[in-house]
């Protein structure tokens, strides 16, 4: 587990390095339930980062890339995720209610049983995303595009 935030922001910068270079330099990210709370990572290639089970708490991940990453079990409630990239990426399990995903590409992504309840999905690209037994109990998809999302049993009361 990373605790020191010196050595947490180290392991940031290496996965960044990995990320930009497909893999020849640095390290990928690749820590269970990392404690990521209160971290701006705004903006942020962290395309294919290994983070399952993390905490994100209070933390902002607006257009930060999170494509092909592994998110499952993520604690994501409230979080800022406007316009951030989430293609291919495993949110199985995870907790996203009320997160703000405006514009967030979730094109094929992994929600499977996510709790999306209370999220805000407007203008976000659903694509092909797999949303079997997901809740979306109270989210709001104004203007989401939502072509060929496998749906399953997903519960879904959406916002007026």
């Amino acid at each position: 587990m990373i605790n020191d935030r010196d050595a947490l922001t180290q392991r940031l910068d290496q996965h960044r390095l990995w990320a930009a270079s497909v893999g020849r330099d640095g390290t990928q990210l690749a820590a269970e339930d990392l404690d990521l709370s209160g971290r701006d990572l705004s903006g942020q290639d962290l395309n294919g980062i290994e983070v399952p089970g993390g905490r994100f708490e209070n933390a902002t991940l607006a257009g930060a890339d999170l494509s092909g990453g592994n998110l499952a079990s993520a604690e994501l409630a409230g979080v800022d995720l406007t316009g951030a990239q989430l293609v291919k990426t495993n949110l199985d399990y995870a907790d996203l209610s009320r997160a703000q995903l405006t514009g967030a590409n979730l094109r094929r992504a992994s929600l499977f049983r996510a709790r999306l309840n209370g999220a805000v999905l407007d203008g976000a690209d659903l694509r092909g995303a797999y949303l079997r037994d997901a809740d979306l109990t109270g989210a709001s998809l104004t203007g989401a595009v939502l072509d060929d999302p496998e749906l399953g049993r997903t519960v879904a009361a959406f916002a007026p």
